[in-house]
């Protein structure tokens, strides 16, 4: 109990000036609108189907998390339990948050089966298989590939904002779902103008007003140019283009 009294302290003594500095300059509505913002539909049910780091073949330490969690509420060791509902909540984080939660109720997992597979004299072939697993788990996670916008796509926004007015509306939208949301977030600061589509950074405003931006920029992807659009920016197999709206 001191010892986790003692880490609480260390931990708040970390996060206070950062805390206050935001408070003092922005006031507590910055940490509020934080705090609710954005979806928090599903967030358990994502959590459970895709895992608490969205990195795929590591998250097979799901099973050791929840295996810790059921032993540490056994024992009502209450800490872990209360840290990961907390950061469960936060808005849109999936469980990406409570990653050193889930990292210590999985090695509570593990201390689990260790000790089970000792009293059956397989701890050896347990420990062999589980360190396999988590080297080739490794590999697998690190070799992943990540989608980036073409070069001539990033020259187009740069273009469309170099042949319009400051202040210029575009709805922006593409054919290609993988490169939806880089195009969304990049092209505000490629092209220097407005994105009426782009919802990324509202997620710390308010539920409504993000909820709005990914209403408009789901009709703007169905081919529908909202009334204060400017101009069009479209990406269509591979290829940019850009005009008036109208």
């Amino acid at each position: 109990l001191v010892g986790k009294t003692s880490a609480l302290h260390v931990a708040a003594a970390i996060v206070a000036p950062w805390l206050a500095m935001i408070v003092i300059r922005y006031g507590p509505g910055t940490i509020l609108a934080g705090a609710t913002a954005h979806q928090t539909d599903g967030t358990l049910q994502r959590l459970l189907t895709v895992g608490p780091s969205w990195i795929g073949t590591l998250d097979f330490v799901l099973p050791l998390a929840l295996l810790g969690i059921a032993m540490v509420v056994h024992r009502r060791q209450w800490l872990l339990p209360a840290w990961l509902v907390l950061l469960l909540i936060v808005p849109a984080g999936e469980g990406r948050y409570a990653a050193i939660v889930w990292a210590v109720l999985a090695a509570t997992g593990a201390v689990t089966i260790a000790e089970a597979a000792r009293s059956a004299g397989a701890l050896r072939v347990t420990a062999s298989l589980g360190f396999s697993w988590l080297f080739t788990a490794s590999l697998l996670a690190g070799y992943q590939q990540f989608y980036a916008i073409p070069s001539d796509i990033r020259q187009a926004m740069i273009t469309a904002g170099s042949r319009t007015a400051p202040g210029a509306r575009f709805a922006v939208m593409t054919d290609e779902p993988k490169l939806e949301v880089m195009l969304l977030d990049w092209f505000p600061t490629l092209s220097q103008r407005i994105s009426l589509g782009t919802y990324q950074g509202l997620e710390w405003t308010t539920v409504q007003t993000s909820d709005a931006a990914m209403a408009l920029d789901d009709r703007i992807q169905r081919g529908e140019i909202p009334a204060g659009a400017d101009f069009v920016f479209q990406v269509r197999a591979g290829s940019a283009a850009w005009g008036p709206a109208r």
